[in-house]
């Protein structure tokens, strides 16, 4: 997959936004088939473009100390077809996936920092 000047997967035209979906467990080995697969056969065909799969980083509680059992959870960055996007918010309800605007807003407001900063840059401004 070509990658742009920030490190991040390039987007196919017409898939804007980016979302993530938490903790999926890839058990075949070949995640961006099944993540693919699973968007076609249970979530009303919604088109999806597999980004990539990161691993969180650990988390702070409110004193700003690492909490020791957390990160290293495999969160999957999807794009979404512009069409779809009605389509995808019926989804995410169903399976918390969120878009990146509201991961990255959330993580700044509670001073978190689970993903690289180059993530920042898949929102389209």
């Amino acid at each position: 997959m070509k990658k742009d000047q920030h490190g991040n997967i390039v987007r196919q035209p017409n898939f804007n936004k980016v979302a993530v979906l938490n903790a999926v467990i890839d058990k075949k080995g070949d995640e961006s088939a099944d993540i693919i697969a699973f968007f076609v056969d249970y979530c009303d065909n919604l088109r999806i473009q597999f980004l990539e799969s990161i691993k969180t980083k650990q988390e702070k509680n409110r004193q700003n100390v690492v909490v020791a059992s957390s990160g290293n959870r495999n969160d999957v960055f999807f794009a979404i077809h512009d069409d779809d996007l009605a389509k995808f918010a019926s989804f995410a309800v169903l399976h918390k996936a969120v878009l990146i605007e509201t991961v990255i807003t959330t993580m700044k407001s509670k001073g978190q920092d689970l993903y690289p900063t180059r993530v920042e840059k898949y929102i389209i401004a």
